[in-house]
């Protein structure tokens, strides 16, 4: 879904291939996305590009738990174009470190009533908009953009379910975008013990790989 590796013998597995080939796709639809957000666009270039750099593998984890089949422990690919129509999550235990045990913590942790477009979209739009990411100039701003994202959260789950009920789940969903900031660093890690020269350019410009 949204990893790439390779083993250490230099050699990339064919699957694991597609795997990266799927990470680029990925990444050019939520730059497509972000770019239909009106705060988005009105923001200065710098700021733009910080967010997407520091918030795309965050966005695409998201959309991997909206993709998840809990019994089959694997991401179907919706729409795909590709020969895959599936991603086994077992691919994440050829990564360096603990990726696989995160990121399966994180997702099997992730309630089903969740897995709602509307609560991913939401979601992505608050960690698109994480204001303390490297390299950003006006973190006030964002800030604000992000702040109206969790009002607009706390709305809409206040629409869908009890009272009570809704807020417990803001609460827990306020805590999962934490983890999800954990579960990021280990991904960024992944990206930065890649060979450069195995990687699309899309890929070296936003993790900022060196050849």
């Amino acid at each position: 879904m949204y990893i790439q590796f390779q083993n250490n013998f230099g050699r990339s597995d064919p699957a694991l291939l597609d795997v990266v080939n799927l990470t680029a796709i990925a990444i050019r639809r939520l730059i497509k996305m972000a770019k239909k957000i009106n705060a988005f666009k009105n923001m200065c270039q710098e700021d733009q590009i910080a967010l997407l750099k520091g918030g795309c593998t965050e966005m695409m984890i998201l959309r991997s738990a909206l993709n998840y089949d809990v019994e089959k422990d694997m991401w179907w690919i919706p729409h795909s174009q590709e020969s895959m129509s599936n991603i086994k999550v077992d691919v994440l235990k050829e990564a360096k470190g603990n990726l696989y045990a995160e990121h399966s913590r994180f997702i099997r942790s992730f309630d089903p009533r969740w897995r709602d477009e509307n609560i991913i979209l939401i979601l992505s739009a608050i960690a698109l908009f994480t204001p303390d990411r490297p390299k950003v100039v006006h973190n006030d701003v964002i800030k604000l953009e992000q702040n109206s994202y969790y009002y607009l959260l706390r709305r809409y789950l206040e629409s869908v379910y009890p009272g009570c009920e809704a807020k417990s789940m803001f609460l827990k969903l306020i805590q999962k975008i934490s983890d999800l900031h954990r579960l990021n660093n280990e991904v960024v890690g992944v990206y930065l013990n890649l060979n450069p020269s195995r990687v699309e350019p899309l890929l070296i410009e936003i993790f900022d790989l060196k050849h």
